[in-house]
């Protein structure tokens, strides 16, 4: 994709222009034409004319594009032979819809020019695979961290796959991660699968995925320089993350959860470079069994907890051994800085063993609901009503929790 450059050559005089018979006004006549050609040459450049091209709003180098939509299947090959210089430079978002695909070959390196440029999957796939010898590089114009926004898939193609890329410098503002999976509307599921595949210097995190998709493949990936943490996942993608994959050296150097959806499938949570930290909510499993590999270490924030919910018929086998215990713990190093694990069903397959707890047993109580469940409890139980009071409090917040109820 070059700018053309075509020169015109005049036949005859009289094929352009009547020349005056007085030479000063022959002389003047042709300046002008000269002139007006010269502009017009200069306003077809301008507007970045290229010759046979399936993507006119993106150009190589030093070209750029406006926003566009791919709606027709387009390839992008490797147009430049230097692996330091880009293939193509993007300005502007580019979104794939109408269930079309933008094919990426190895080798091909693309710069997005600025904050708010990235590549959007609203309907349709985005597959950039490459190898080992010619990587795909996605980077900043500006190789600086959070120079453009990162890819952002919102479809569940199957197709959708990033292998052996490198994406640098995404996660500005205008988003909060490198790549970002999820679903449409919160409702309709989103997939990728991504492999071999390195992410650095994003100013938020190197991957998130919402409650509602997943990963169609996630193997020997590294996050790294990222000023969040490498990856942020939901209670759905646990298991889906690889031990071969590298999540260390991030401003934050752990794996966040959020305790958002259920876990309803058979997973195990594997070891890795770094801790998991749950951020918000809780870690329920209902329906599915939640493995934990030796020497796993998760953290809980305040007001989180494990929770084995008595709906279901899921069940939590967290087996360590003497040498690799498995670690659940607070972040704040003090007593009953998280609600702990909760088991709420009568499944034989519950198992701890080789574990170790720390800063479990708060309760999420505000001092009003606290203050009520005491003074009803003593006004039926007496004495052994306060003391029991907290307890029951606990377990019937929890069970509103479950329920979505508070």
């Amino acid at each position: 994709m070059l700018i053309i450059f075509k020169t015109i050559k005049a036949k005859t005089e009289s094929t352009f222009f009547i020349a005056p018979t007085n030479p000063i006004m022959r002389f003047f006549s042709i300046q002008t034409h000269i002139v007006f050609y010269t502009l017009g040459a200069i306003s077809l450049l301008a507007m970045g004319c290229t010759k046979g091209t399936d993507t006119p709003s993106v150009a190589s180098p030093p070209g750029v594009s406006t926003d566009f939509r791919i709606t027709s299947d387009v390839t992008w090959t490797n147009v430049v032979e230097d692996p330091e210089k880009p293939d193509y430079l993007v300005k502007g978002n580019i979104v794939i819809e109408d269930d079309v695909m933008l094919t990426i070959m190895p080798g091909v390196v693309i710069q997005f020019e600025s904050g708010c440029d990235g590549i959007t999957v609203a309907n349709g796939a985005l597959q950039a695979v490459g190898n080992a010898f010619a990587p795909i590089v996605f980077k900043g114009f500006r190789e600086n961290s959070g120079s453009w926004l990162g890819l952002q898939i919102n479809t569940n193609d199957a197709r959708n796959e990033l292998n052996y890329c490198k994406v640098f410098h995404a996660g500005s503002s205008c988003g909060n991660a490198a790549i970002a999976v999820r679903g449409n509307l919160g409702i309709y599921p989103s997939q990728l699968k991504i492999s071999n595949t390195e992410v650095a210097q994003s100013a938020g995190y190197g991957i998130v995925i919402d409650k509602v998709s997943r990963f169609g493949a996630f193997t020997a990936n590294s996050f790294h320089d990222c000023a969040r943490a490498g990856a942020r996942i939901t209670n759905p993608q646990l298991g889906s993350l690889d031990a071969t994959s590298n999540f260390f050296g991030n401003t934050l150097n752990y794996v966040e959860i959020l305790g958002e959806g259920l876990v309803n499938f058979n997973v195990t949570l594997p070891h890795l470079s770094v801790p998991y930290l749950v951020e918000t909510g809780d870690i329920r499993i209902k329906n599915g069994s939640l493995a934990i590999a030796p020497a796993t270490e998760i953290r809980f924030k305040p007001n989180t907890a494990l929770v084995v919910d008595e709906l279901g018929i899921g069940s939590l086998i967290a087996i360590g051994t003497s040498a690799q215990p498995i670690v659940f713990k607070g972040t704040q190093n003090m007593p009953a800085s998280w609600n702990g694990i909760a088991i709420f069903n009568s499944s034989t397959a519950n198992v701890l063993r080789y574990c170790r707890v720390e800063g479990g047993g708060q309760i999420r109580a505000n001092a009003w609901e606290l203050l009520i469940t005491m003074v009803l409890m003593e006004a039926i139980f007496g004495i052994a009503g306060i003391v029991a009071a907290p307890i029951y409090y606990a377990y019937i917040k929890s069970e509103l929790r479950a329920r979505d109820l508070v």
